[in-house]
């Protein structure tokens, strides 16, 4: 662990008036060191799984961004962190109203942690907003179709919203008023991408097991007109996309991969974890 006496880079001189700020590589290295001993620490735990503990995930949303906080509670009672992190908003993202921003932001946290809390049987979020239940609740109630999708995607995960005041929802509350550094952004790839990619699923799953004939070569759904041929080209395509990821997390390298290629592997590798790897 990073101890301040070791740290050679304190200069306080960054934070002197009518005195010019010069940023060095030697700072860019301090950073990075502090970045390691905070990835490092033994204050973040892992999650386990198999415990019957509760694991907790705060929420909060601010104009800037949605900060996160997953944690489980530990056989002491204590709870302890595992994860944080915030995803930033665009400037359109921005402007939504404040109902609709905490929708999104627990949409887009629950997106980027869904390989985190996949198997979790006890999850609680927690949010310092209300109304969140209702709107979870009474979908019909919302003439945004983009606020239903949302809505929708939220609805596949299993968790327990609990409401928990502002002051003492501190930690999500700073990370979302945080100024957002430009490759600092913790969400990979493109949510909504994701989110008609699951749906659509569902909806082949469910017509394919309702199909007279198995063998038929098309068939049609709300998504418009689909072949069984296509469908295969995908999946392949799709096993051919996790084979190289697993060989990224596995080797650390692509053979005979495109820079192009290497780069789009890199950041879907970011969603998944190998096992032993």
């Amino acid at each position: 662990m990073l101890k301040s006496s070791e740290c050679p880079y304190r200069d306080v001189t960054l934070m002197q008036k009518d005195v010019e700020f010069t940023w060095t590589p030697q700072h860019d290295q301090a950073m990075e060191d502090l970045k390691t001993a905070i990835i490092n620490s033994e204050a973040l735990i892992p999650i386990d799984y198999i415990s019957s503990h509760p694991v907790f995930l705060a929420i909060d949303s601010s104009w800037r961004a949605v900060g996160w906080i997953l944690s489980q509670q530990c056989e002491d009672s204590q709870r302890r962190p595992s994860r944080f992190g915030l995803i930033g908003w665009n400037d359109r993202e921005s402007r939504y109203s404040q109902p609709k921003i905490e929708l999104y932001g627990l949409f887009r946290a629950l997106h980027t942690l869904h390989i985190h809390i996949v198997g979790i049987t006890d999850l609680i979020v927690e949010m310092d907003t209300q109304y969140i239940r209702g709107m979870l609740n009474n979908p019909d109630v919302q003439p945004n179709a983009a606020m239903n999708q949302w809505i929708t995607a939220i609805k596949l995960f299993n968790f327990k919203l609990v409401h928990v005041p502002a002051e003492k929802h501190a930690g999500p509350d700073g990370l979302s008023q945080h100024e957002l550094i430009p490759g600092e952004d913790d969400d990979n790839g493109n949510p909504e991408t994701w989110v008609d990619k699951v749906l659509s699923l569902g909806i082949w799953a469910d017509t394919l097991q309702h199909m007279q004939h198995p063998a038929a070569s098309i068939f049609k759904t709300k998504v418009g007109e689909v072949t069984l041929e296509s469908l295969t080209m995908q999946n392949d395509a799709l096993d051919d996309e996790l084979d190289k990821i697993l060989k990224l997390l596995t080797n650390g390298t692509l053979n005979n991969a495109t820079s192009a290629e290497q780069d789009q592997i890199t950041k879907r590798s970011k969603q998944y974890l190998a096992r032993n790897g």
